[in-house]
């Protein structure tokens, strides 16, 4: 089993790190391998020991990005006062991250599409950190008494499947190339809109 100090996993760290920033800087189409192998100071070659491909480098890439913005979001939370703001404020946050990212990445669209079931299966793992943490938001929601008693974890997760959903078919039917031209204010209002509703279902009257 390979342990923290494992300089397998270290090389891998510093390949990941090289590629966030490559990515950054020529955006994925124009990443090379001989780009990302020269930041990290070994051949390209040799990351075929490590990656079989950029689109599994990218992929953990995304799933680092994953686990940090989750931080980013419970901080951006914690915030807000009364349960129904913080679920809110949470989903806002949570498509404003993916925005700057895309941006920052300088994806495609048909990148995004492509690559999102292969980065949605590996990042299962971070998609039930979000639902746990939903959830505690929403059972706080019913503990103070501005919920009905629920299924917390099945709302939870309703949301963001219909977040992610929504834009997801926001990228599908886009009249453009680049993820950045996206409508991420039309994604952010239909979303609002749909979780408000579900929290007004979820009201004590």
């Amino acid at each position: 089993m390979s342990g923290p100090t494992d300089p397998g996993m270290i090389r891998k760290d510093e390949i990941h790190n090289a590629a966030g920033r490559c990515f950054a800087r020529h955006g994925f189409a124009k990443t090379t391998l001989d780009d990302i192998a020269q930041v990290v100071g070994m051949k390209a070659g040799s990351l075929y020991h490590y990656y079989d491909s950029k689109e599994a480098i990218f992929r953990d890439v995304i799933t680092g990005e994953g686990r940090e913005m989750i931080d980013w979001l419970q901080s951006e939370v914690a915030r807000e006062k009364t349960a129904s703001k913080k679920v809110l404020r949470y989903i806002k946050a949570r498509l404003e991250h993916f925005r700057k990212m895309t941006n920052l990445l300088d994806i495609s669209i048909q990148v995004v599409v492509e690559v999102a079931p292969l980065v949605n299966k590996l990042y299962q793992e971070y998609l039930n950190r979000e639902i746990t943490f939903l959830t505690d938001i929403i059972e706080e929601g019913v503990k103070v008494g501005d919920f009905k008693q629920c299924n917390c974890r099945k709302i939870a997760s309703a949301i963001l499947t219909i977040s992610d959903a929504v834009k997801l078919r926001a990228f599908q039917q886009a009249d453009a190339m680049a993820a950045s031209d996206v409508d991420y204010t039309g994604v952010d209002t239909e979303v609002s809109y749909i979780t408000k509703l579900i929290l007004a279902g979820m009201a004590k009257e």
